[in-house]
């Protein structure tokens, strides 16, 4: 192939080159060891004419030509000669609007081309354009949508790319030194979203560049962890929201987004759906409703289940057709009624709202003025014979858990209370506390001595741990710690005075019988 194409040819070309600075005969010198082995001589012919042209097309041309010879040898391992001419085309008609953007695309093609079909080349030539405007910078930035299409394509097909262009030229009409950041983080960001995500976290970003485009860097760097927080099949769903809800908010619309999906991350991920789902109800009626409502749930969601949450929001829904401000309150829980509609709808029974009751009930019953507090209280000072989500007592203080939610209505979750408080109110009335440590000290002999301090209105005497601040320590502990096996000896204390409390509690209070019986069954179930 070599002999057949004619040396005049080839120092025509050189000839011509040397009008231009020396970089770009040693690319062609280059190239040529590269190409002419496989280009006929016609080919060979065609190829330097079109360089040639190139580098004559205008003052800083040369530099578009010296990435077609760099970018040609890579190009011709990837499709044939005619194709090539189509593609370089391309490139040649681009020279036109500016011979950087040409030389950009010739720069970029060995790299986009096994994402991109020869017939693609128009179309990915023309996004690029669009972001000049006869400007450095727009230039600038322009040539850079190339430079970084290698690494965005992969992630991206070329018809979502409009997307980001979009993007990219709606920052620029306010910064182009911010568009020309967020062109650059797009292929990292790109990357940590599912394929899925890609297209509508693009769309919701046109919107916060349309609407707050001073968010736009912030959205880049935050919204890929952000959008991770929310259930991965509600993801799109939830970009459509938030970009709704931004077309009403304007600035407000990316802080709403990272909060509420913050709040969506302390939620089920199966409630997700359900909770989008009234969340665009509210949408059509306040946008600022919809991501409060979301920014809610979690405190809404420990409280109600799914199904309730939709009688909440509905009731929500009804104060925000009357008064806007009204039901925005609502769903931020800064309204009485929303709090009085979520105890009316809850099963659950918390300790705070009914511990006065059942502090007198346990008066009643066992004659001592005890407290009632919340068991993880106990558990802190290292007191008592269970963890916090059960019901114990030191001989003072009745601890209970601080929420019950164990049934589907409120009088069944107040009766678990009930029971509660009358097994530990029967261990006071009925004597698990007498035992003094101080009463026989050889007994139980210890280097600690009898134990000390006076014993309380009910025989039980609870005297702080020494070098331990805030902790107290019973007599009963006490009597636990002479043992070897301290846990075996707890654990055979626990099963045979609960057992005598139970027997006595049941034989004496006949109120409480049945569902004293119905959560022993359920716990020996859950065994």
């Amino acid at each position: 192939m070599t002999d057949a194409t004619p040396n005049s040819t080839i120092e025509e070309a050189r000839e011509g080159l040397r009008q231009f600075p020396p970089a770009l005969g040693q690319e062609f010198e280059t190239a040529l060891e590269t190409v002419q082995p496989v280009l006929e001589p016609d080919e060979l012919g065609d190829w330097l004419q079109d360089g040639l042209g190139i580098a004559r097309h205008s003052l800083r041309s040369w530099e578009a030509a010296s990435e077609y010879f760099r970018a040609s040898g890579a190009v011709l391992e990837q499709i044939t000669y005619e194709r090539m001419r189509e593609w370089c085309g391309v490139g040649i008609e681009l020279m036109e609007t500016s011979p950087a953007l040409s030389g950009a695309l010739f720069r970029a093609s060995p790299q986009v081309l096994p994402h991109l079909s020869v017939a693609q080349a128009n179309d990915w030539a023309a996004q690029g354009k669009s972001l000049y405007k006869g400007t450095w910078k727009s230039g600038s930035l322009s040539a850079q949508y190339f430079d970084v299409s290698p690494q965005i394509l992969p992630h991206l097909p070329l018809s979502q790319m409009r997307l980001l262009v979009d993007l990219i030229d709606s920052l620029a009409s306010h910064s182009y030194e911010l568009a020309s950041a967020c062109l650059g983080m797009a292929p990292g960001v790109l990357s940590q979203l599912d394929r899925s995500d890609r297209a509508p976290f693009l769309e919701f970003g046109g919107i916060v560049a349309h609407t707050a485009w001073v968010d736009a860097r912030v959205y880049f760097e935050r919204g890929p962890g952000a959008l991770r927080q929310v259930s991965e099949q509600q993801r799109p769903r939830y970009l459509s929201l938030s970009g709704q809800v931004a077309m009403q908010v304007g600035r407000l619309g990316h802080p709403y987004f990272i909060e509420a999906a913050q709040a969506l991350s302390e939620v089920d991920n199966e409630i997700h759906e359900g909770l989008l789902e009234l969340a665009e109800q509210l949408a059509e009626h306040s946008g600022d409703a919809a991501m409060e409502f979301i920014k809610s749930s979690p405190r809404v969601a420990d409280r109600l289940g799914i199904d309730d949450i939709a009688r909440w929001q509905e009731f929500g829904l009804n104060v925000l057709q009357q008064s806007r401000d009204g039901g925005e309150a609502f769903f931020r829980l800064e309204s009485a009624r929303g709090e009085e509609v979520m105890e009316a709808l809850s099963s659950r029974v918390d300790l705070d709202r009914v511990s006065e009751l059942i502090r007198m009930y346990c008066k009643a019953l066992t004659g001592v003025d005890v407290g009632v507090k919340a068991s993880e209280e106990l558990t802190a000072k290292g007191v008592g014979w269970v963890d916090e989500s059960s019901p114990t007592t030191e001989g003072t203080t009745i601890y209970l858990p601080e929420n019950v939610e164990r049934y589907p209505t409120k009088d069944e979750n107040f009766a678990v209370y009930k029971v509660f408080a009358t097994h530990q109110a029967g261990r006071l009335e009925f004597g698990s506390f007498d035992y003094q440590a101080a009463a026989d000290p050889s007994l139980f002999p210890s280097e600690h001595g009898s134990g000390g301090g006076e014993a309380g209105s009910n025989g039980s005497a609870a005297v702080a741990v020494e070098g331990v601040e805030g902790e107290i320590h019973t007599d009963m502990e006490r009597f636990f710690d002479q043992f070897e096996d301290r846990r075996l000896a707890h654990d055979l204390f626990t099963i045979v005075e609960d057992t005598r409390i139970d027997t006595i509690v049941k034989r004496e209070y006949a109120g409480v019988r049945r569902a004293f019986s119905r959560l022993q069954q359920a716990a020996i179930d859950r065994r």
